[in-house]
Formats: C-alpha cells, structure tokens, sequence
C-alpha cells in the first residue's frame, strides 16, 4: 500500500448521447420587457426562447446549410455542448474524464482529434458494451469492431467482457473469463499506441472475484488499468469487501475504475479509499445526470438526496424565479422556468453534470478531515437522520482502515459480526458449482448466455460446453 494520497474522481457515463449539435446562445436586452413571457417559438433545428430580458437560442442537432441558426453577429454569447467539438468545455468545468459506450457509436462519427498533452482535453474512456450483452440489447459484438472504434474515440478502452447476471454466475462465469482472455489477445494486437486499454473483472463475492481475476489477469500484464463490475446490486458492506480484495491484493494498477456506482455511500467509501492511499486514481461513473434531466429534474448542490422537479406546479418554479445555480449555461438562461420548456432536458443534464461533480470535488476534499466531520457531511447531504445506514457507512471505513494494516481476509474475520448482520455472501462456491432451482425467467436468460458465449467460443475455436438446462 502506498502512503501517497490519491484522488477519487467521477466520470460522467453516455456523454457520447449528450449534447450532439447542441448550443445555447443568448442576447441580452438593454431593459426589462415584461410583455416577453416566455415565448417559445419552435424551427425544428432551431428553438428560440423570449424573456424579459434576453432571447435564448438552442439549437439541435446538426443543421443543414437551409436550417435557420442565429447568427454571431445577432447573439452576445454562445456556449458549445458538443463534446464531439468541444471536448475543452467538460474539462474546464473540472471534469478530468468522461465515457463514452464505443459500441453504439457510428463508423462515420468520431470524436476531435486531440493528444494527451493537450490538457484542455479530459481523458475519454471507452465501455466496450459488454453491458449492452447483459442487457440484451445486443447478442454479439466483433472483438476486431469495438477496438477499432475505441481507437478512435479514446484513450482508455475497457477490454470486450460479458458481465454475467449474479444468479447465472454459477453457470457461465467461468467462460465468460475464459472468452475475455482470448477477447483481450485481439485488443492487445490491434490497439492504437494511444489507446490505454483496462480489463475487467467480475464477481458477485470475493471468491469469485479472486477466480475471475486470476483468470483474466493471465497474458494481460501489458495492461495497467482495470475496472470492477457486478457491484451495482450489492449492498454496500459486500461492495467495500469486494473493492478492497482488487485493491490490496495481487498487482497493482495506475486506474481502478467502478462500473455503474452512484449512491453516495458508495461513492464516499471510494473517495476515503483513495484518500488513504490505498491507490493513485479511483473512478467511477454514472449517468445519473442524464436520468435526471430527462425527468426533469434540477440537482441542487447541498443533497444528493433532492433535486427540483421541474414538472411539479407546486414546487414555485414561476416564470422570472431566479435559478439557483452560477454554471455557465444556468448563467445565460437565468430563469427557472425555461428549463421547464419542452425539448431543454439537454441543458437540465449539462447542470446536473456540472453540479453532481462539484459535489464530488468537495467531498474529495472532507475525506482528511476527522471522522466526524465526515459522517456530518454524509449526513447532510443525504438528508437522513436514519442511523442505521450512518452506522453503516462509519462501519464500512473502519473495515477499511483495518484492511489497509492488515488484510483484506483478516478484516473478513475481524468483521465477521457486521458482515454476517448485513448478510454478506461470502462462500457461494464462485465459477463452478452447481445449485438451486432456477426461475423460467432465469432459464431462458441462461439459455441467452450460452448462445453469446458459445458463439464467441466458436469465434475463438474454443471448445463449447453442452448448454446446462
């Protein structure tokens, strides 16, 4: 373990969905008009809003050379949300990485050139869509493809994995790991000298985790960046165990990165974590922001707990209510309002990005802080007096601290009592035992895993076990 405190960071998920051809432009009024009551007039590419005191313009999408925009000279300022060509802007709001899902990117679309010494730009990490597999949206994925796209789009790619359903572990976890290691032969061949590339593991327990590791950290020692998932549903006690187990044991990585975590707790254990030194750079992502925006609502900066909802009459979102936040966009709209206005959930988003990662930077810096402070900051910000989930975020820290002077195992039986409360699964048997019952719904899922896993067995020229029911 290293001395040397890192730092924790969140990575805004799907931006390669956010802001596509969109741009905010506004012109200011010498004087207040009141007659201007939030007018809105519709182009198709182009939406113009009045108020009492300026004109917003929002432009969607990518217009065509008859397509109405405003022209420079009739606006006083215009802000550029396509990250495709202006990636500068998420970086100048604080934001050191973003993610982008390579998979669902189009062959003709890709994003500026730029260089890793150019700071201006944030990194961009590429999911390989392995979650699109889990989710059924996709059934295949040509290994060859995902890299070739994230060499064009990135400069860290996560390896093709196929996350498998905790309740089908027992089944197809084995080779799931078995195809990465051969999917991770091909993107180590045929990435970009750019491109960073960063495995992944799975595991719904810490045995299972150790086993897929092992499996998939074979022939891949050329990779210094790796990602956890699996740790979306898991309560927050199995989560920290399981993060820590990648953190203190084996070898080291320069990136850890969390697949999919948001809440609060979770994310506050990471920030301690990394705080503590037990690694140089911790992530996550999410697309919380994104989730927000398009149901309308406007995060607040105190709570994670609470975010205004724009379509709620009684909330006193009137026409000239001031908006409560000073980010460059929430600066040029100015009124609550208008963030109502059908098709402004892209703006909604941007100020959630910006002030979910302000929460982020503060949080980072409470973590040396004494351990009060920081429990009076959770609290706060979560808006709760609920002392058993308090409880346990202040006993997941000092598991943390035990494992970080101990042992991961040792603080296992240290904490056997506050695991065993919180009914931490422990020996599931991991890869390869058989067991209980399954669900129809569970069996035709299954029957799903092992077409995707034997067509890429086939793909490999790997031997493809009988289907298991």
């Amino acid at each position: 373990m290293s001395n040397k405190p890192g730092k924790y960071y969140w990575i805004p998920a799907s931006l390669d969905t956010f802001g596509r051809g969109i741009s905010l432009s506004v012109k200011y009024r010498g004087k207040y008009d009141t007659s201007k009551h939030m007018q809105l007039k519709d182009d198709g590419a182009l939406r113009t809003i009045e108020l009492a005191d300026r004109t917003i313009y929002v432009t969607r999408g990518y217009t065509k050379p008859y397509e109405q925009r405003p022209a420079p000279h009739d606006v006083d300022e215009t802000l550029d949300l396509d990250i495709s060509t202006n990636p500068h802007l998420l970086k100048a709001v604080g934001l050191d990485f973003i993610m982008v899902n390579a998979s669902a990117i189009s062959d003709r679309y890709s994003f500026v050139d730029y260089s890793r010494e150019n700071v201006d730009s944030p990194h961009i990490l590429a999911d390989s869509g392995g979650y699109q597999l889990t989710i059924g949206t996709e059934d295949w994925l040509e290994p060859n493809a995902i890299i070739e796209k994230q060499n064009r789009v990135c400069d860290i790619g996560v390896v093709l994995d196929i996350p498998i359903k905790p309740y089908l572990h027992k089944f197809f976890l084995a080779r799931a790991a078995r195809v990465q290691r051969y999917n991770n032969r091909i993107t180590r061949k045929k990435k970009a000298p750019h491109v960073q590339l960063m495995n992944a593991f799975h595991g719904v327990d810490l045995p299972t985790l150790r086993r897929f590791r092992e499996a998939v950290e074979a022939e891949n020692e050329s990779i210094d960046r790796c990602a956890i998932g699996g740790l979306l549903t898991q309560d927050l006690f199995t989560t920290c165990i399981n993060i820590l187990g990648v953190l203190l044991e084996g070898r080291k990585y320069k990136q850890y990165h969390l697949l999919g975590i948001s809440g609060l707790d979770k994310t506050l254990l990471l920030a301690y974590m990394a705080a503590i030194g037990l690694a140089p750079v911790i992530t996550a992502d999410s697309s919380k922001h994104i989730q927000l925006g398009i149901n309308k609502k406007f995060s607040v900066a105190d709570t994670f707990a609470y975010a205004i909802d724009l379509g709620d009459k009684n909330k006193g979102v009137n026409n000239y209510t001031p908006i409560p936040c000073s980010c460059n966009a929430c600066a040029m709209v100015k009124y609550m309002k208008a963030y109502t206005l059908r098709g402004m959930d892209t703006l909604t988003t941007y100020h959630n990005l910006i002030v979910h990662n302000q929460q982020v930077q503060v949080m980072n810096e409470l973590m040396q802080q004494p351990r009060q402070e920081i429990m009076s900051y959770l609290a706060a910000m979560m808006k709760t007096t609920n002392m058993d989930k308090l409880k346990a975020v202040s006993q997941c820290l000092d598991i943390i601290d035990y494992a970080a002077q101990h042992s991961v195992d040792k603080a296992v039986v240290k904490f056997s009592h506050v695991l065993e409360h919180a009914k931490y699964s422990r020996q599931t048997g991991g890869l390869f035992h058989s067991g209980d019952q399954l669900s129809p719904e569970w069996i035709k899922e299954g029957q799903r895993y092992h077409r995707i896993l034997k067509a890429y067995e086939e793909y490999h020229g790997l031997p493809s076990p009988k289907a298991p029911f």
